[in-house]
């Protein structure tokens, strides 16, 4: 091979090996079929250690191990063929990678300097042994035995150069350590690739340092003069413990004055190191007294731990702090005031802060435990807070005797904002091609903003500018975890760092440097300059790229030029310039073997191994120098021959050498024959310049001339060009060529060699032969000079393809016939003529990489039209480590060529490999291979998604989830974190909590967009908290894990309803329909209800002064499905604020008032002033008509409101219609608007879109229909009514003085009969008669007769309570006072009465009382069954809705009832009946008289009835026709009217009307007979139910 391979590239692998990449030499290079190739290496400096083969002559890669630890060689490559090994490249350097150093450091010694430090010196390892660049050292000090935390301590040493290799280092000083503690020491150097192997350990303890405090220090055991003390050893000894001291003194004394020994100094008691107590013994009685205990070692007493008691008196626990008042807030900090408890009789030793973040809800949290020595002065520093966040706390103290109950809450403050707590962590950054990085962190989680979150910035600036500033691309949402970087410079180095931001600073992550992919050039060369030199040579200057433009390693520059000429044959050319032939920064270069004076126009590229770079974007232009004509004359031919003449005619040259061809020199001369002796004599002619034929005249017939022609410049004479004719005039066209003849032995894939034979010339020379190539895919012709021969090489040809040809020749007559075509013949097969491009390559796990690209068309494998059957293709996909990383070449085939995707395992972790595709047949490689793509190996997404999600309402706004990672082997690299991602999907009820139906997930997914986001939790967390959500919303939530790489699938959506709470603002509360005296307030529902609206509460208030002040507050609480409210009587022209707030069901208080402003009365742009033009009646109603003073305002209006006022109603002002039409100024208001009878006033207030206008002037007075046109007094109809009523009254008043006669009548004969009655029946003696009877009892001292109250409870005489008892009621009391008179010897005679005693507060003895006109009398109740003539028993009732049933019916009336008493020594009998007389008309009767004793009523017969009226004037006697159930019923309601008049006065129309009820009632029948045990008339049960009502 003629030239090298190309593309030389040699990278790390390892620290013991390189990779080293190529691609072929170019095709001409090769010189036939490539065997394989040999790489030579050696070190820089030394000579060449080896070489080695590599066979495969498709190999592009290859790996040289055994190599020596950071070491540089330089590789070199040549191929191979069966001539031998070619031309080997340039060499190219690299340097194996570092390795950990294989020597350890040597003579370590370690010295305590103090409690803390050590100083240590050692020897270096040896220098030759580091493997890499030393970096420095690390000393590491581990604890032995019981350690403090941290148990170990490094400290890294930097390397100082300037000391050298082999200097031992001294005075090096590790701090940070624990006090009085053992450690190892050893001490290892660590290069880039790692630390070596460690020291000799060697032992050392830090010094001893005073001790810490005592632990659980305690007094017990208090008495008058003596407290015993007890702890245990401090926790932190730094030393061995020499002892312990005990001081006490007195401060104070028990009353809070000074104490007498306040001045005493302290009193100490030294102890040995053993003592964990003592006994104190000499204290004085009621005394404060401040006790302290220290421990101490070698070097000193360490701190107290202090106490105060107060002797004689055990302490006992304190009282919380009260008046909780935080100030001074600051982000970490808050200051606390209080007012501290009562103490317990002890010192408060602590105060333990607890604290509530962000909700009521949420835990109570130990925030500090902060000791009572730092409280003076009522006021405590919290310390340790979290910036920006809500707070509200609680204290308890604590002293000896133990904690208080805590304090109540303090108000809720919040700290205020601080910059952001930490920088985002895991900042990783992959390059992913020359031109851009991907980068990738870890968001910062909600609570370590520290503030209101404004993003990240990613600063990123040039290595190589290290002192230029950072560039910075902004990432405003703080979720936000990747962003690609791109526009950078390839083959770059960039320093990036990642910024978070908040409003009160920024955190800055530490620098991470990566280095774009190199690329092709970016630009073209520059200053490019041109000079002719010559009339072939042209000097071309230009300057090398600079790092940024080159985009990687500059293989070779490229010069390209081509004639600027308008000619159809553009001559081109271009050559390569190495970039080690530059002189400085600039490149000189000849371009020669050009033409003369011709312009030529130059370029100039760069390339790369990723491909040749953009060129001049203009051209350069130069003119060679002129010269001699450089080429001869082309096309000499005669077109017109004669027997004596010919007509010689030519084309110019092309490179005439300058502007004027001034003349032509034209030889002509007979040819000698064949076989004579001598040359021909030719005669010169000159041509003038301008022309381009001429007739040679006078010559030979028939004879063979031969011609010469040149060009004649000012430079010189050209190049002569020859030509043959024969003078004759009878010339044809040509014979057509014979059959051309293909040569085998010259067929190649792309090209096939022919030959031919011409035949007769026609008598005119052959000018020129043309080729006719036939194959089945298109035809084409190709014309060649005779003079070029009779043979010619046909390119361009398909591989694999059949092809034939024809030819024929042209003469100055013309083209001959074409010839006989040839046998088919076919070009020999080839490898494919590219390879197909990579579309994407994807990491499937850490080792795995799939790559895709598209398939190549069958015309690319250069098989022909149907590549033969069984011709093996195949994809090679070669995997090469990036230069500078260290891993394996991998090499996949794929063996279909079909196919379009590869999986390629097994590469090496954190590698960047380049990729690229080689199409192979069984004929060859591709040219070349596919451009290479870059890709990282190590990193994949995760392919599984978190699992077990669970999400819970945590309280609030907020949700808490927990979560089980991916499994390991599915996380494909590090784990930076966990996304939640959370949607709301709407309120409960109109999401389910399960996605069971299509429609409720496309619900889902309408309202995913309306409130959603994501939560980045670190990659260590399995648990976070998703907050400031909506309330009583349903929330969808899903996990997906991420990597450096990108993020995995989302876990199964799991769902979740937030806490309710306290409802948002009522949404779109206004005032409408507003009039001078009214408001309506109409609003919606909150749009974040936060829960179930329960009530709404709407507040109005009038005010003075647009401060807010208001005269009146009204309140209404409304139902939730009311969103609106009328407010009346308000007061015209005044300024009213309108407030409404809505309530959730679950207690959390009211929400945020809406509010919204109304006046009642014009506002600027509002109406003018209504006038009322006119009003009239009609019978449909009061028709209006008005005007506006001074226009309708500002803005048109847009109705009226008319207002009308009733007279003598007390009521305000009341809209009676409001009328929308723009414009009115007339209405009418229908009858039905007005109350009648009535008077009205109208007026009129005009509306627009500002507001009112002030009313109009009232109207006259309207009168409603049937009120007249005056008051109601003054109507016809009311002067009848009047009339009508005083004849009613009359006859009224005549028929009561008639009825009040005739019952006078009837109470005189009922008396009458009475007397007669009880005469007859005189069983029953006055005491019978008063225990039954309960009203009359006997007398009082005064005479007059003791009444008892219906109710049962009655006053003596000596105005006590008194109070009976009867068996048969089964109700007792006590008797107050003197018992009412004893029961007589004639009580014993009444078998019904003879066991019972009155038991007055019992419904069932409350009896009927009539009466009469204004008297009234309390009327006896039955006490007893009368005994009727005919033996049978009368039944006796009470004055309640049971009414009694007669026993029996004789001689057609009913048998009466008999009862009576009497009272000392005048008695009454009264005889109520009622009976159906012998003229068939109802009769009832009750009449107080002993007339009447038989038990026939015959003094109630119709014959006796007016007798029996005259001889009983005060009985009352009815007559009527009707149902004597019904009559009885009435009778009965008369009675029990009575009877309720006299009890509750109050509630006599309640009473009437209960009773009126039971004149519809049939009375239920009583039984005839009766034991003593009790007691008749109503039931216990129903008399209460009566008293009730």
């Amino acid at each position: 091979p003629s030239g090298p391979p190309q593309s030389l590239f040699v990278s790390q692998r390892s620290n013991t090996s390189l990779a080293v990449s190529w691609r072929a030499p170019e095709l001409q290079f090769q010189n036939g079929k490539l065997f394989g190739y040999v790489i030579q290496y050696n070190i820089v400096g030394y000579p060449v250690l080896k070489n080695v083969s590599v066979t495969d002559a498709t190999a592009t890669q290859a790996v040289l191990t055994s190599l020596q630890v950071f070491t540089e060689y330089e590789v070199r490559i040549a191929a191979y063929n069966a001539m031998g090994v070619g031309v080997f490249s340039n060499a190219k350097r690299e340097t194996t990678a570092e390795g950990v150093p294989t020597d350890r450091p040597s003579s370590v010694s370690a010295a305590a300097i103090s409690s803390t430090q050590l100083q240590v010196a050692f020897n270096q390892p040896s220098a030759n042994q580091i493997n890499g660049i030393n970096l420095g050292y690390i000393i590491a000090a581990t604890c032995i035995g019981t350690c403090p935390s941290p148990s170990s301590k490094e400290t890294v040493i930097p390397y100082d150069s300037s000391k050298g290799p082999t200097a031992r280092l001294t005075d090096l000083t590790v701090g940070g350590l624990s006090k009085y503690t053992e450690y190892s020491l050893t001490v290892a150097c660590f290069t880039s690739a790692g630390r070596g192997p460690l020291s000799v350990p060697v032992t050392v303890s830090t010094l001893q340092d005073v001790p810490g405090p005592v632990v659980d220090f305690a007094l017990s055991d208090i008495v008058d003069t003596q407290v015993r003390l007890s702890w245990r050893p401090p926790a932190d000894k730094n030393g061995i413990i020499t002892g312990y001291l005990v001081w006490y003194k007195p401060v104070l004394n028990a009353t809070g004055g000074s104490s007498s020994a306040a001045a005493v100094s302290n009193t100490t008691v030294p102890l040995g190191a053993n003592a964990t107590g003592h006994l104190i013994a000499d204290l004085v009685h009621q005394t404060r007294y401040e006790i302290g205990v220290s421990a101490s070692t070698a070097i000193g007493w360490g701190p107290a731990r202090i106490e105060t008691l107060v002797t004689g008196v055990p302490p006992e626990l304190p009282q919380p702090p009260t008046m909780l008042t935080v100030s001074s807030i600051e982000a970490t900090t808050a200051l606390v005031q209080f007012i501290p408890g009562y103490d317990g009789k002890a010192s408060i030793s602590a105060w333990l802060v607890d604290a509530q973040v962000q909700s009521e809800a949420s835990p109570w949290q130990r925030l500090a435990s902060i000791p009572g020595s730092v409280f003076t002065t009522n006021q405590l520093t919290i310390t340790g807070l979290q910036p920006f966040t809500r707070y509200r706390i609680r204290l308890t103290a604590q002293n000896i005797r133990g904690l208080s109950n805590v304090s109540l809450p303090s108000n809720w403050f919040e700290t205020k904002q601080a910059a952001p707590a930490s920088a985002p962590a895991n900042l990783t950054v992959r390059v992913v091609d020359s031109r851009s990085l991907s980068v990738r962190w870890m968001p910062l989680e909600a609570g370590q903003w520290n503030g209101n979150a404004q993003g990240y910035s990613i600063r990123y600036r040039r290595q190589q500018n290290s002192t230029t500033d950072f560039t910075e691309v902004a990432v405003t949402d703080p979720g936000s975890s990747y962003r690609l970087l791109d526009g950078l410079l390839a083959n770059t180095k960039y320093e990036v760092q990642m910024t978070a931001r908040n409003p009160a600073g920024s955190a800055v992550t530490s620098s991470v440097f990566a280095t774009t992919w190199d690329a092709a050039p970016s630009a073209a060369p520059s200053n490019l300059a041109l000079r002719s030199k010559s009339s072939s040579t042209v000097g071309l200057v230009f300057d090398a790229l600079t790092v940024e433009q080159a985009s990687g390693v500059i293989l070779f520059y490229t010069i390209r030029w081509n004639q600027s000429t308008s000619d159809t044959y553009i001559a081109t050319g271009s050559m390569r310039v190495s970039p080690s032939s530059a002189v400085g920064n600039s490149f000189s270069v000849n371009v020669v073997n050009l033409m003369p004076f011709t312009q030529y126009a130059f370029t100039v590229s760069a390339s790369t191994r990723q491909g040749e770079g953009p060129s001049t974007s203009s051209p350069l232009l130069v003119v060679t120098e002129e010269s001699a004509p450089a080429d001869p004359p082309r096309l000499v031919y005669c077109p017109q021959v004669t027997s004596d003449s010919v007509l010689v005619a030519w084309l110019p040259p092309r490179y005439p050498g300058s502007s004027t061809i001034s003349s032509w020199r034209l030889k002509y001369g007979v040819e000698p024959s064949a076989g004579g002796s001598g040359g021909a004599t030719f005669v010169e002619v000159s041509v003038p310049g301008s022309q381009l034929n001429r007739l040679l005249t006078g010559l030979v017939s028939e004879a063979q001339y031969l011609l010469q022609l040149a060009a004649v410049n000012a430079k010189g004479v050209g190049h002569y060009a020859n030509a043959s004719v024969q003078v004759y005039a009878a010339r044809t066209r040509p014979e057509a060529p014979s059959v051309p003849l293909i040569i085998s032995s010259a067929v190649t894939a792309t090209s096939i060699d022919i030959s031919w034979t011409p035949k007769g010339t026609g008598y005119s020379p052959i000018r020129n032969y043309t080729l006719l190539v036939i194959s089945s895919a298109n035809n084409w012709t190709i014309d060649r000079p005779a003079a070029s021969g009779t043979s010619a090489t046909v390119a361009g040809l398909l591989p694999s393809y059949s092809y034939s040809f024809q030819v024929r020749a042209t003469n100055d007559i013309g083209p001959s016939d074409w010839s006989k075509p040839t046998n088919a013949s076919w070009t020999k097969p080839s490898g494919p003529v590219s390879s197909p491009e990579i579309d994407r390559l994807t990491p499937l796990d850490p080792t795995t990489v799939r790559v895709e690209w598209t398939p190549m068309p069958l015309a690319s494998w250069r098989c022909g039209l149907n590549c033969p059957a069984g011709v093996a293709r195949q994809i090679r996909v070669l995997f090469t480590p990036r230069s500078g990383d260290s891993g394996l070449p991998v090499t996949a085939e794929v063996p279909d060529p079909s196919s379009n995707v590869a999986l390629v395992g097994n590469l090496t972790r954190g590698v960047y490999y380049e990729v690229s595709l080689l199409a192979i047949s069984a004929y060859g490689a591709a040219s070349r291979a596919s451009r290479l793509r870059l890709v990282y190996v190590g990193e994949a997404v995760p392919t599984a998604a978190p699992s077990k999600l669970r999400c819970i309402a945590s309280g609030g706004a907020q949700i808490y989830c927990n979560w089980t990672a991916p499994p390991k082997e599915q996380q494909n690299g590090v784990l930076l974190g966990y996304r939640l991602y959370y949607r709301r999907l709407g309120s409960p009820g109109e999401v389910p909590l399960d996605d069971s139906s299509s429609r409720t997930r496309r619900a889902a997914a309408s309202a995913a967009s309306a409130d959603s986001g994501s939560v980045a939790v670190a990659g260590a967390k399995s648990a976070s908290a998703i907050d400031r959500l909506k309330l009583y919303s349903v929330y969808g939530v899903a996990a997906a894990a991420f990597n450096p790489a990108g993020e995995g699938p989302n876990s199964t959506e799991v769902r979740v309803v937030t806490s309710d709470g306290p409802p948002g603002p009522v949404d779109g509360l206004r005032i409408v329909e507003l009039t001078p005296t009214e408001a309506k307030a109409v609003w919606s529902a909150p749009l974040e209800p936060n829960g179930n609206v329960t009530k709404y509460r709407l507040a109005f208030t009038r005010l003075l002064a647009t401060d807010g002040s208001g005269e009146r507050n009204v309140e209404v609480f409304l139902d939730p499905s009311q969103t609106s409210y009328r407010a009346e009587g308000l007061a015209e022209s005044a300024y009213y604020q309108f407030r409404v707030a809505a309530q959730t069901q679950s207690a959390w208080g009211w929400g945020p008032d809406s509010k919204a402003n109304a006046t009642t009365g014009p506002v600027p742009g509002s109406p003018s002033r209504p006038v009322i033009t006119s009003l009239a009646q009609t019978e449909a109603g009061v028709s209006l008509q008005w005007s506006y003073t001074d226009g309708m305002g500002s803005v048109a209006t847009t109705g009226a409101v008319v207002q009308g006022f009733l007279r003598d109603s007390g009521q305000p002002w009341r809209t009676l219609q409001r009328f929308d039409s723009a414009g009115l100024t007339a209405c009418q208001i229908a009858w039905s608007r007005l109350t009648p009878p009535g008077a009205y006033q109208l007026r009129v207030v005009g509306v627009n879109n500002v507001g009112i206008s002030e009313p109009s002037e009232p109207s006259r007075w309207v009168y409603t229909p049937g009120s007249g046109l005056g008051p109601f007094y003054e109507q016809w109809w009311f002067l009848v009514i009047l009339g009508l009523a005083g004849l009613i009254i009359i006859n009224l008043v005549i028929t009561l003085l008639y009825i009040s006669g005739r019952r006078r009548s009837s109470k005189l004969r009922k008396r009458q009969y009475n007397a007669d009655t009880n005469s007859h029946n005189g069983h029953l003696d006055s005491a019978a008669a008063r225990l039954a009877h309960p009203m009359t009892l006997g007398s009082t001292a005064s005479g007059v007769p003791a009444s008892i109250p219906p109710n049962g409870i009655g006053m003596d005489a000596e105005n006590s309570l008194y109070r009976f008892h009867h068996p048969g009621v089964g109700a007792s009391s006590s008797i107050a006072g003197p018992p009412p008179p004893p029961l007589t010897s004639g009580l014993a005679s009444s078998s019904s009465v003879a066991n019972g005693t009155y038991e007055r507060h019992q419904r069932q003895l409350h009896h009927r009382q009539q009466s009469h006109g204004n008297r009234k009398t309390p009327r006896p109740s039955p006490a007893s069954v009368m005994s009727g003539a005919d033996g049978q028993s009368d039944v006796s009732y009470s004055s309640s809705s049971v009414l009694p049933k007669p026993s029996h019916r004789q001689n057609g009336t009913y048998r009466s009832s008999a009862y009576g008493a009497s009272g000392g020594s005048s008695g009454r009998h009264y005889h109520h009946h009622r009976h159906r007389s012998s003229s068939g008309r109802h009769h009832r009767h009750r009449h107080q008289s002993s007339v009447c004793s038989s038990s026939d009523c015959s003094c109630c017969s119709d014959d006796n009835e007016s007798d029996f009226k005259k001889r009983h004037p005060m009985s009352d006697f009815d007559e009527e026709e009707g149902n004597s159930a019904t009559d009885t019923a009435s009778d009965l309601s008369s009675v029990n009217n009575a009877k309720h008049r006299a009890i509750t006065p109050s509630h006599q129309q309640q009473q009437q009307v209960t009773y009126a009820s039971l004149r519809k009632a049939k009375p239920p029948e009583l039984p005839t007979t009766f034991d003593n045990e009790r007691t008749y008339g109503v039931p216990q049960q129903h008399a209460q139910q009566q008293q009730q009502q």
